[in-house]
């Protein structure tokens, strides 16, 4: 069961995201748009919308401030390309490690045993035959 959780968990997180459609992302407001670039920052739509906007709330972007650099320079955007890259591989080590568990059978679900008490009685079958025929009477 455990490893049934984990899998469904490591799917919705490496291939569930949310669409949005030009309208709804021109009506985002910037905490908006930044919470849906949060939310999936490889999603290349909304990444885009929030560069038109000149936003910097990428999670790339953030932590490359937390690290001193200053937006603009050539080591601004190397430390934020090469955390795309980190987020780039984490993602895609997500998705194999769901399709590995997938393909393991980790994700079959097992099948449920009925409990004892609503079990039914057991079925008698009696049956004769004659010939080419068999005639079967359960009860």
């Amino acid at each position: 069961m455990r490893k049934l959780l984990l899998a469904a968990l490591l799917v919705c997180t490496a291939c569930v995201t949310t669409t949005y459609n030009d309208q709804q992302l021109m009506a985002m407001t910037d905490d908006q748009l930044c919470a849906a670039v949060k939310a999936d920052p490889m999603n290349i739509r909304t990444v885009t919308f929030m560069h038109g906007r000149k936003l910097e709330c990428h999670p790339a972007m953030e932590t490359c401030k937390a690290a001193g650099y200053k937006s603009g320079t050539k080591d601004y955007s190397d430390c934020v390309l090469a955390n795309i890259e980190h987020l780039k591989n984490e993602q895609r080590a997500r998705q194999e490690a769901a399709r590995a568990l997938f393909l393991s059978g980790g994700m079959n679900p097992q099948p449920v045993q009925t409990p004892v008490y609503q079990m039914r009685t057991p079925a008698r079958t009696s049956c004769t035959g004659f010939g080419n025929t068999v005639n079967c009477t359960t009860y």
